[in-house]
C-alpha cells in the first residue's frame, strides 16, 4: 500500500510541477457548490478554501482534530485549509453532497488544471505558504477507519510510525470505502500567519482564464439561474447553450496568452 503527496510549493522554494506533455490539451476537474457560493465565487473573482475541522463527515475531519502529542516529536504546525474537486465528469452523488433540494441549488464549475494550479501557485509563493495536493483514498471501511489510530491496527505503522508531515497529510487525503466513486482531489495550503479561527480562507482566482464552463440543472429555480447566469455576464463573455439535464454556459477563456505566459513553467496532469 503506497500513498503519494505532490508538493506544489515548499514555503519560499520555487518547485515547477512535472511537464504534462507538449501539445495536449489543458485537464480539467470539476467543483460542485451551492448557488451562492458559486455567485460569490464568480462575482468575487475568488475560491473558497475550507478548515478541515467544518468538514460535515466526522470520518473527514476526525485526524485534523485529533491529538498527536504521543506520536508526533517535532511538533510541526497541523493547521490547514482544503480545497476539494473531483476528476468525475459526471457525478449524480455529487450534486447531492452539498443541499437536500440539489435541483434547485447545485452548480457545477469546469476548471482548466493547468491554469489553476500555476494562480494557486502563485498565491502560495507571494504569501509565503505551503501547496500540496493529492488524490483521497478510499481504502479503509469505517471500523478500520475508527481503529487506525490504535497500535493493534495493520495499518497503525503506515500512518504514525516515524511520524511526519507526509503522514500528517495522507491522513487529511482518507475517506470511507463507501465514497470511491467521488475521485476526489484536495489542494491543501499551510502557512503560520493564516487565521485559523475562521472556517475559510479566500484566495484570489481569475476565473476567466482557469474556467470553461458553468453547469446548472434544469430544475434549478428560475431565481436561482438568474443568479449564476447574471454573475456570469456581469464578469465574463459567455455563449449559452442548453442540454437535456443542464444549462451550459461557455466561457471564453484566455488560454493562449496564459500559455506563452507558461513558457518556461511545466504544468503536471492529473
Amino acid at each position: 500500500m503506497s500513498y503519494e503527496i505532490k508538493q506544489i510549493r515548499k514555503k519560499t522554494s520555487y518547485n515547477a510541477l512535472s511537464d504534462i506533455g507538449a501539445g495536449l490539451r489543458p485537464i480539467r476537474v470539476y467543483k460542485y457548490m451551492d448557488v451562492e457560493t458559486a455567485r460569490l465565487c464568480l462575482e468575487n473573482n475568488n475560491l473558497r478554501f475550507c478548515i478541515p475541522s467544518a468538514w460535515k463527515d466526522p470520518y473527514e475531519k476526525r485526524f485534523y482534530q485529533a491529538d498527536y502529542r504521543h506520536v508526533d516529536k517535532s511538533g510541526f504546525e497541523k493547521k490547514l485549509f482544503a480545497y476539494c474537486v473531483t476528476q468525475k465528469r459526471t457525478s449524480e452523488a455529487a450534486w447531492r453532497m452539498y443541499t437536500d433540494d440539489p435541483k434547485k441549488t447545485c452548480v457545477k464549475f469546469s476548471i482548466c488544471v493547468g491554469q489553476f494550479q500555476y494562480y494557486l501557485d502563485r498565491y502560495a509563493y507571494h504569501n509565503y505558504a505551503s501547496l500540496y495536493r493529492g488524490k483521497v483514498f478510499y481504502d479503509f471501511q469505517d471500523d478500520e477507519l475508527n481503529g487506525l489510530h490504535l497500535k493493534s491496527s495493520e495499518y497503525h505503522k503506515i500512518f504514525f510510525e516515524n511520524f511526519n508531515l507526509t503522514k500528517y497529510l495522507n491522513l487529511m487525503l482518507l475517506k470511507r470505502k463507501a465514497f470511491d466513486y467521488e475521485g476526489e482531489m484536495r489542494y491543501m495550503i499551510m502557512d503560520d500567519k493564516f487565521d485559523f479561527e475562521k472556517d475559510y480562507l479566500y484566495i484570489p482566482m481569475p476565473w476567466s482564464l482557469c474556467l470553461d464552463k458553468v453547469f446548472i440543472p434544469k430544475e434549478i429555480t428560475t431565481e436561482n439561474r438568474e443568479k449564476i447566469e447574471n454573475a456570469l455576464k456581469r464578469n465574463y463573455q459567455i455563449c449559452k447553450d442548453s442540454y437535456p439535464n443542464s444549462y451550459v454556459f461557455h466561457i471564453s477563456t484566455e488560454t493562449e496568452d496564459l500559455f506563452h505566459q507558461f513558457k518556461n513553467i511545466s504544468i503536471e496532469g492529473i
